[in-house]
């Protein structure tokens, strides 16, 4: 029974964000200059979380460092909302087929995770103009974290990994800061402000 909770749990949190997901790219007008940095930062954010994935969970399984946020960071403040939300939505998918965990534990913390994270994200982008990148990338950090220990407790069918969680959001807070830091100098640099000018007059 704790499979099918979690699983449903799973679904109702991340899975809320599907119906945007469709909208960004039903709506979106690609054009292949975009595509090919759709897809070159798509191709980076699937490296990183491999890359993650040699690396032993932290605490529960399933939980990583978690700095392929920094690509959807990038895409966030960069491009914007949709953007992010198709790389971020692909980026889950094709990592959680890549490790074969696609219907596990981890994957289904991965997919909590994402929706939480990218929603709580969005969120603040919207609605509080002056919220640095860093501070947008911590919240992301916090919910991504929070997502998964829900599903671990109903999965494990144990309420003790909530004693896990200050120990994982003081570690969130670091990880997410990190990978705020990094997103906010890459969307600071001369020549990514340079192509993004050159994109968006493109359109």
């Amino acid at each position: 029974m704790s499979i099918w909770i979690s699983g449903l749990i799973a679904l109702g949190i991340s899975l809320v964000i599907l119906p945007l997901f469709f909208l960004a790219y039903k709506r979106e007008n690609l054009g292949a200059r975009k595509i090919v940095l759709l897809g070159f930062f798509l191709a980076l954010a699937i490296a990183v979380a491999m890359f993650e994935s040699m690396i032993p969970d932290f605490f529960v399984p399933g939980f990583k460092l978690g700095f392929a946020n920094i690509v959807i960071v990038i895409l966030l403040y960069g491009l914007g909302w949709k953007e992010a939300l198709i790389v971020d939505v692909l980026r889950v998918v094709v990592v959680s087929l890549l490790r074969g965990n696609f219907l596990t534990m981890g994957g289904i913390m991965s997919y909590a995770g994402m929706g939480l994270s990218f929603l709580g994200m969005v969120f603040i982008w919207l609605l509080w103009k002056k919220a640095s990148v860093v501070f947008t990338s911590i919240i992301g950090a916090l919910l991504h974290v929070s997502g998964q220990i829900l599903v671990a407790v109903f999965y494990q069918e144990s309420f003790a990994l909530f004693y896990y969680l200050p120990f994982m959001a003081l570690f969130s807070l670091l990880t997410g800061a990190i990978a705020g830091i990094a997103a906010m100098l890459v969307l600071r640099n001369k020549a990514f402000r340079r192509y993004l000018n050159t994109q968006n007059g493109s359109e």
